[in-house]
């Protein structure tokens, strides 16, 4: 353990000025190292859909959400809702709830109903969620049936599989590993975090927290090109 301890030190002093000089002189290389999961979008995933029951569907928690690529609103869509809830000032889980009929200068009753049904495919999945956030008896059994669920309901395992296989035929195997990874070890958090907080009823908040703890803790391995 000590050894991997000195290990993961030198690697985080030396490992940036190794890849800069053998970039520089054209060598290939590899660096065993293990790697962040922060900014892969699964995690990203996990994290904004908390945000956004923390925060009572923000302007910003939503539109986090919403880049980060694996829900059910393609970029464009979120584009046009985008623009639509910056011109109305539409703001918190109640305005995101009720049908819009407010309109933008120049909209149709066409790209209103359109606006309308991206809305809807984007709340309806989150709402299960939402409710057990405003429960003050739950508990993180409860937070992760609603999370299984919603992943179900989005199919982000098959999200996964069809990247890991994307990055393997474009020969990127260090992106491919992490994808294929990725799905089992934020299951293996959220089954550790059970077991630490047990049946204790606990908010979003604390829920959200010892999440994010649990990311910035996880690191994965990755195989040489």
């Amino acid at each position: 353990a000590d050894n991997e301890k000195l290990l993961d030190m030198v690697m985080e002093e030396y490992g940036n000025l190794a890849k800069q000089v053998f970039t520089a002189a054209g060598i290939p290389y590899f660096i065993d190292e293990k790697h962040t999961v922060l900014m892969n979008p699964f995690v990203e995933y996990f994290r904004a859909a908390l945000e956004m029951a923390v925060q009572d569907f923000s302007y910003e928690s939503v539109f986090r959400y919403l880049r980060c690529g694996m829900s059910c609103v393609t970029r464009e869509e979120a584009d046009l809702l985008e623009n639509y809830v910056l011109a109305l000032g539409i703001r918190g889980h109640s305005k995101w709830t009720k049908v819009w009929t407010a309109k933008m200068q120049g909209m149709t009753d066409e790209e209103l109903d359109r606006i309308n049904g991206i809305r809807e495919r984007l709340i309806l999945p989150l709402e299960a969620l939402y409710e057990v956030s405003r429960n003050k008896e739950s508990r993180t059994v409860d937070f992760m049936r609603r999370l299984y669920l919603y992943m179900q309901q989005l199919g982000i395992r098959g999200q996964l599989e069809a990247w890991t296989a994307f990055f393997e035929k474009n020969g990127d195997l260090s992106r491919a590993k992490e994808y294929e990874q990725i799905y089992d070890v934020m299951i293996e958090l959220l089954e550790r975090m059970h077991l630490i907080l047990g049946q204790e009823p606990l908010s979003i908040q604390v829920f959200s927290d010892v999440l994010d703890a649990g990311v910035n803790d996880v690191r994965i391995g990755i195989i040489p090109p």
